[in-house]
Formats: C-alpha cells, sequence, structure tokens
C-alpha cells in the first residue's frame, strides 16, 4: 500500500501495528527491493527471507499464424502504462500488430482503460484490447501466435512479465525497472526511460507536477518542502528531458500525435530483430520454490512465543514516499479522463 496504493493507505494509516515484531514472526518477500526496505526499518535478517515466486508456464497450441505480433499478457491498469504501448504502436513497422491481454476491472475502474482503448481506434494503432476475457483459448492461442512480449509497466512487485518470455522462448522488448529485474539475469532489449525534450510540452508541467507531488504526499498524510520540490523538478526533468512513462495520459497523448521519435523507431525496429537470449529459468521453477521454502522453515528455531512489539510503519512509507519516486501514474487516478487531442 506504500508503493503506489494511497487510496488503501488511507484506510489502514491509524494502524500502527501492521508489521508485528517477535522472535516466531517471520517476513518473506517476492524482491530483494522489499527485504532491503524491511531490512532498512529494522527488521532483523534472520526474520527476512526472499522468496520469489513459482513460475508454471502453460501449454500452449501450435502457432495459427505469421504475422508479428506483440503481446502484452497483462490487465491494462494504469501502473501498466498504456499510454507507452500506444506510443511503440505509432513507431512501429507497418506490419506489425499489439495486443493486451484484458481490461481493468478489479483493481481500479476501467475507465482509463477504455480511455486508451478509444485513443488508439481514434488514431488508428495496431492494436487489439481485451483480447482474452471472453475466451480462455483465445488468450493461449495468442500467447503461442505472439513473436513477442513487451512490457511499459512502471511499477512491479514480483516482475513476472520479465520472466514469462524466457519460459516460452520468446523475445521480451519494453521498459526495464531495474530495482526489479536486478533479481533476474538480464533478459530482453529494454530501455530505462523514452525521454521527451522539455520544450516540447507545455509550459505548465512543472506547477502540474509539483501539485501532483504535494497532493500525493498529503494523501498519505505528508507535506513536502520547498526543497524537495525544487529537487524533485531537478531529476525530473534531468538533461531538460523528461521521461514519457512518468507524463500525466494527457501529455502522453500530446506526445503521440503531435510528436514523432526517430530514435524510438529506430531502437524499435533493432528490438524487433533481436533474438532471445537463453537464460536458466530453474531458479523459478515450482520445485526450487519447494526446496527454498523447505530451507526457510528449516532455518527458523521454535522460539517461545513472546510479547508483540511492531515496526514503525513511518520507517517503511518514508523509503517509498520520496520525491524521486514520484509517478504520475501511481497518483489517484483523475475522476474523468481528459478526452484525446486530435491530430493537427
Amino acid at each position: 500500500m506504500e508503493d503506489g496504493r494511497p487510496a488503501n493507505y488511507q484506510l489502514l494509516a491509524h494502524r500502527s501495528d501492521l508489521y508485528p515484531l517477535a522472535p516466531h514472526v517471520h517476513y518473506a518477500t517476492i524482491n530483494t527491493r522489499d527485504q532491503k526496505i524491511l531490512l532498512n526499518a529494522g527488521l532483523p535478517p534472520e526474520l527476512c527471507h526472499y522468496l520469489p515466486n513459482a513460475i508454471t508456464p502453460p501449454h500452449l497450441p501450435p502457432s495459427t499464424s505469421q504475422e508479428t505480433l506483440i503481446f502484452y499478457p497483462v490487465r491494462g491498469i494504469r501502473r501498466k502504462n498504456l499510454g507507452e504501448l500506444c506510443l511503440l504502436a505509432a513507431h512501429a513497422p507497418s506490419n506489425v500488430k499489439f495486443a493486451v491481454a484484458l481490461r481493468s476491472t478489479s483493481e481500479e475502474p476501467p475507465e482509463i482503460h477504455d480511455d486508451w482503448v478509444h485513443f488508439a481506434q481514434h488514431h488508428q494503432l495496431p492494436i487489439q484490447f481485451d483480447i482474452g476475457s471472453k475466451s480462455p483459448e483465445k488468450f493461449y492461442q495468442t500467447l503461442s501466435n505472439a513473436t513477442h512480449f513487451v512490457t511499459t509497466s512502471i511499477s512491479e512487485g514480483f516482475g513476472l512479465t520479465f520472466l514469462d518470455p524466457a519460459f516460452l522462448d520468446k523475445p521480451l522488448i519494453g521498459r526495464d525497472l531495474p530495482e526489479i529485474t536486478r533479481d533476474f539475469a538480464p533478459y530482453g532489449t529494454l530501455y530505462q526511460n523514452i525521454p521527451i525534450p522539455l520544450h516540447a510540452l507545455p509550459n505548465e508541467l512543472k506547477h502540474r507536477h509539483l501539485e501532483a507531488l504535494s497532493k500525493n504526499y498529503s494523501s498519505y498524510h505528508q507535506t513536502v518542502t520547498p526543497k524537495q520540490k525544487e529537487e524533485a523538478w531537478a531529476e525530473y526533468t534531468q538533461d531538460e528531458h523528461v521521461d514519457f512513462g512518468n507524463l500525466p495520459e494527457d501529455l502522453q497523448r500530446h506526445v503521440i500525435t503531435q510528436h514523432h521519435l526517430p530514435h524510438l523507431r529506430s531502437w524499435l525496429k533493432n528490438a524487433l530483430h533481436t533474438p532471445p537470449s537463453k537464460i536458466d529459468t530453474s531458479p523459478w521453477s515450482e520445485n526450487a520454490y519447494s526446496q527454498r521454502l523447505q530451507q526457510i522453515f528449516a532455518s527458523i528455531p521454535t522460539p517461545p512465543k513472546t510479547q508483540l512489539t511492531h515496526l514503525d510503519p513511518r520507517k517503511i512509507l518514508s523509503q517509498f514516499l520520496t520525491p524521486s519516486r514520484f509517478h504520475h501514474l501511481r497518483t489517484i487516478p483523475p475522476t474523468k479522463p481528459s478526452e484525446p487531442p486530435s491530430r493537427s
């Protein structure tokens, strides 16, 4: 909830007992980032274990297509950054198609997802959305037909999207998340940002960014200082550029409709011709998970139950809630998405 879920945080902000602490209470994290955060908050190392998820690849039917198909096998919630997928589609070769697995329904309302669907249709982008909701068979057929996987997500917990392609021997392209992918062997042709010149964006961006930053802090019952604001703006606009993935949705649409990015077109063309690398996937097998879990249990003594104390939840929040980690797509969503602009 501290990691970009302010609405959830508000439900529990009054609680001081969220993280119980005692010799018989152990924690397991699915990535080393969260493990480090808990340790920094004061959790003893012997009570904190790294336990990455197991992956069981599906059995797929034979491919029935010869076209270049780039598949994003996720539910299209806001942090999956569908605007960046539209940007890639706008710069892809004419023979390339894209597909997204599912519409957003459970984690958040579907309006932002649907707004991108309408935008893609309006600008004739080669993307099919929600291909798997009515037919699981079509989802698995699309997995088989896909020539590439893509990720444009700006935040992950475990990072299944980065490992699924390796299990299926498919190339992966898209956005890297180093704090998550550092747990894996290098796989895929990935970028860490798509730089957009600051002069190509509206002048009010600074005001909007700092106002959104302040509101985000307020949603966690915190305040941001003027010094933090200036530091945040300087980091956000390094080298007079802004990462496309950290723009509000209406400005993402502005860039897609008003600016062509030759460097992105060239990168995408090269990425589509890069074969998948070979990595050892056994560390994420069910057998490896079982062995790791047994080792954790074996390392835990049976101490007498003692009185619980608690980690200070502010020590965890403070590691997630920093100006440098602020992201427009992790704030409370707008109530009504903006209308897509027309191409001039």
